[in-house]
């Protein structure tokens, strides 16, 4: 047992001492403004002895610096003349009179008292002061380095219906495009329809303030509504879009840079960069043809190209099949490809490399050909179309991916072929699609996951849909997939990671996942032990949080340990010892107010000593 403060026990937590001769005071320590006064509860200090009267009297007093102190119900404030008062509680009173109070390594309390879980922290000049609930307490650095971190993880995309990689890997195995889907979609089931067989669809291809239509191998023709009139170009001729006023304007030039629709002021038939104040203008649509289509059969077979139609590359956006409208929507051109859903359409679609075995090409297939029969009655207002060629529905490419080198187009187009049957014309008559109670089901799908799918609510809300439903999904993660992603890192800085918290610093994160293996939530605590939960989709969102690729995360490790906690034994800050045999009481004597006074082992106690204001004695016998 210890003694303590003036009775061998009394520390009274400091809260009745008995204060010494002030001594020339030392400029304050400076205390945090704000602090936190909250009472925090506390029982009596098992050491605790009973107080005489005058000790009871002892309700404030100075320490030998100049800072002052007066006790409170909860603990002690500690102040100066022109500075806010800081709480300490009972049992950090405690654990400050064991390291030698302001004598000590730890100084004055630099702020207010908060909770760190269940336990009690006060950031004091030289450390942290902490409290367990089992009334142990314990020290944390003042300073140390603070952490960058690395979060790691597998996946990308929103994982919900098909894993790209994984159908990979399930058609490597051996595995059917029925088998693939069925799978994934389960219990949806693949069959043949013949609903829209021969349809078209309308894809956006370009929305801009201005744009460019230029025709190879073959002749373009400009089918004018409002003029009631076709105009034919040759090859390599140009057409130009833009805008004047509420009509589309238009110039229709040749390789050589001509007119080949007449227009009133053209003097010196220079070509211009955009249509010119006296360009055709048109109300409505205008409509482009080229040699070669279903619309304009003939020998040639021309492709036409538009320059920032993929958004993905620098290069123009080329097309072979269907044909074009020009109009304008929210005062811009809007170019809409149409061009027929079942074979057509899904030529163009570049959703899995062409390289990748048969079965996974029919499955994206008739999952591509499943999610853009299920738009095909909705012409949607903000496109004027059915569909976009960008991934926000299905990436469209066009002739670029049906004419890709060695063979690979022709492979793609083959996998297409084979899950079409077409009548004695060559025209489809059905196509295989994904279908559950009846209906189209919707064949979302993205590039791979962390080891299973996604329900589809987790991801956007809404009602449940049984057909997508996590999964287990071990064939992202096998090396058959060939997955890039199936173990990715991304750095995150210090000062990332406090702001997506919210919080001065951040030294660790824990995270929790789901039965999908998603992050479900993420919890940073911050070097003086404060803490704070995310949701997992916040903590990795690309606006609010660390923009990790995929909801699987596997590890956020820092780059650097969090502090770590060292018990607090008062025999480890002793600033007096006293050798077996020697004199207990001129020890005291000489020792300072607040000091840590050790007894070496074998040292008997003494049955009194008269304590300096919150000395502390320690050890014995």
């Amino acid at each position: 047992m210890r003694k303590t403060a003036m009775s061998a026990a009394v520390l009274l937590l400091a809260v009745l001492l008995v204060p010494g001769d002030p001594a020339t005071a030392a400029s304050p320590v400076h205390v945090a403004e704000g602090v936190n006064l909250t009472p925090i509860a506390t029982e009596a200090h098992p050491d605790q002895e009973s107080q005489s009267p005058e000790e009871a009297d002892a309700k404030a007093g100075e320490f030998k610096d100049g800072m002052l102190w007066r006790s409170q119900p909860e603990g002690i404030e500690v102040y100066a003349a022109t500075s806010p008062a800081v709480l300490v509680p009972h049992d950090l009173v405690r654990a400050w009179a064991d390291t030698g109070w302001e004598n000590g390594p730890f100084g004055y309390p630099s702020g207010g008292h908060y909770s760190a879980g269940s336990d009690t922290r006060q950031p004091f000049t030289g450390g942290i002061l902490g409290v367990r609930p089992d009334e142990t307490s314990y020290w944390l650095p003042a300073t140390t380095e603070l952490p960058d971190f690395t979060v790691s993880g597998a996946g990308w995309g929103h994982g919900v219906g098909m894993s790209q990689y994984g159908a990979r890997a399930m058609a490597a195995g051996g595995s059917s495009a029925t088998d693939i889907l069925e799978y994934y979609y389960n219990p949806a089931e693949v069959t043949d329809s013949s609903t829209a067989a021969a349809s078209d669809i309308r894809v956006q291809v370009l929305t801009s303030k201005t744009s460019e239509v230029v025709v190879s191998g073959g002749k373009m023709q400009v089918i004018d509504p409002t003029a009631n009139q076709a105009y034919t170009a040759p090859a390599g001729s140009k057409l130009v879009l833009g805008r004047a006023g509420s009509q589309l304007a238009y110039e229709l030039r040749t390789p050589d840079g001509f007119d080949v629709v007449p227009r009133d002021n053209n003097e010196d038939g220079v070509p211009d960069v955009d249509p010119a104040p006296e360009a055709n203008k048109v109300t409505g649509k205008l409509i482009i043809l080229w040699e070669g289509t279903r619309d304009w059969p003939a020998k040639n077979r021309a492709t036409i190209s538009v320059p920032g139609a993929n958004e993905e590359s620098s290069a123009p956006g080329v097309y072979r099949h269907g044909y074009l409208e020009a109009g304008l929507l929210d005062g811009r051109v809007n170019l809409v490809a149409a061009l027929r859903l079942n074979d057509e359409y899904l030529y163009g679609l570049a959703e899995v490399p062409s390289s990748w075995p048969r079965a996974v090409l029919q499955a994206q297939a008739i999952a591509g050909r499943t999610y853009a029969m299920r738009k095909l009655n909705t012409v949607r207002d903000s496109c004027d179309c059915n569909v976009t060629d960008e991934v926000q529905d299905q990436k469209f490419t066009g002739w670029k991916k049906e004419n890709e080198k060695s063979g690979y187009g022709a492979r793609w187009k083959a996998a297409v072929e084979a899950t079409i049957k077409r009548n004695d014309a060559g025209v489809p008559r059905s196509g295989k699609v994904v279908v559950y109670d009846g209906r189209l089901a919707e064949t979302l799908y993205s590039s791979s996951t962390g080891g299973a799918t996604r329900d589809s609510e987790d991801v956007w809300g809404g009602a449940a849909r049984p057909y997508l439903r996590s999964r287990p999904d071990p064939w992202s993660l096998e090396a058959s997939a060939k997955n890039p992603y199936d173990a990715w890192e991304q750095g995150t800085s210090q000062e990332e990671m406090a702001e997506v918290f919210g919080l001065e610093n951040v030294m660790s994160v824990e995270f929790e996942r789901g039965k999908d293996l998603s992050i479900v939530s993420a919890t940073a605590t911050s070097m003086s032990g404060r803490s704070k939960t995310l949701p997992g989709k916040e903590f990795r969102g690309k606006d609010s949080g660390v923009g990790a690729r995929s909801a699987w995360i596997t590890g956020i490790e820092p780059s650097v340990g969090p502090p770590v906690e060292t018990t607090i034994k008062p025999g480890n800050f002793c600033t007096t010892t006293v050798k077996a045999g020697a004199g207990i009481a001129q020890a005291v004597a000489a020792a300072s107010d607040g000091e840590v006074i050790c007894l070496q082992p074998g040292t008997p106690k003494p049955s009194s000593v008269v304590l300096k204001p919150r000395q502390t004695l320690v050890g014995g016998k």
